[in-house]
């Protein structure tokens, strides 16, 4: 009896691994963690910004942005980022001992990509997006405290579309120069 259920705990663990392909040690390796960070200092003096001499209106301030960001990725499938900001403007808070409330979540996403040959990502949380020249949807990376939107966004190929738009761009700015080169001579 022993036998059978220890034959049977071997077959049942040889096909439960078989079915997740490898080892916990293996699984563990195919877990990576990486940490980013930002540190923004910006000093902004503007003198007679309104053009009135007779006002004296020098406007000196120094701006920070300090951003944390902790990334997972587990195996090629799922990657977890989360990135925190503090931003103030130095001079501005009304005491040393307030709470202006200056740290925030500016980043928080799951990502996810099912399978890696046909590059669809699904990433679903707080993001940076970026569209265009970010006139009406962008991450204003110049502003103290910068933008992310709350949502969920579905990609498909954007590496090989970039390349290929490169590829046409490169194509389309040779043949402009050879127009060039053949009204020229």
């Amino acid at each position: 009896m022993r036998r059978n259920a220890f034959a049977g705990m071997l077959s049942l663990s040889l096909v439960v691994s078989s079915l997740h392909g490898a080892t916990p040690e293996e699984e563990a390796k195919k877990i990576t963690w990486s940490i980013s960070g930002e540190a923004r200092l910006r000093p902004e003096w503007r003198d007679d910004a309104d053009l009135d001499n007779q006002a004296d209106d020098d406007l000196r301030q120094g701006f920070m942005r300090l951003r944390l960001g902790l990334s997972v990725q587990i195996r090629d499938t799922f990657r977890l980022f989360a990135q925190g900001q503090d931003s103030r403007v130095a001079g501005e808070e009304t005491s040393t001992t307030s709470n202006e409330k200056n740290f925030d979540l500016h980043q928080g996403y799951l990502e996810f990509k099912p399978v890696k040959e046909c590059h669809l990502t699904l990433t679903a949380g707080r993001q940076e997006l970026k569209y265009g020249d970010e006139r009406m949807i962008g991450a204003f990376g110049w502003d103290n405290v910068g933008r992310s939107f709350d949502g969920q966004r579905l990609r498909h190929g954007r590496v090989a579309t970039e390349r290929a738009a490169q590829r046409h761009d490169e194509r389309l700015y040779q043949h402009e120069l050879d127009e060039v080169i053949t009204m020229n001579t």
